[in-house]
């Protein structure tokens, strides 16, 4: 995400994030850490 975002590509830096979110969810059954909810949200978009 962090890479997407320094290169300006918010919207594959929001659709890493979704995709790290759906398989920690159905895989693992945690959600995302506080850190990387908290790059999410410097996007400036309601992802968390």
């Amino acid at each position: 995400m962090v890479c997407h975002i320094k290169q300006g590509q918010e919207a594959k830096a929001l659709s890493v994030y979704r995709r790290c979110r759906k398989t920690l969810s159905s895989v693992l059954g945690v959600d995302p850490s506080a850190e990387t909810r908290a790059i999410a949200a410097s996007l400036g978009r309601s992802t968390v």
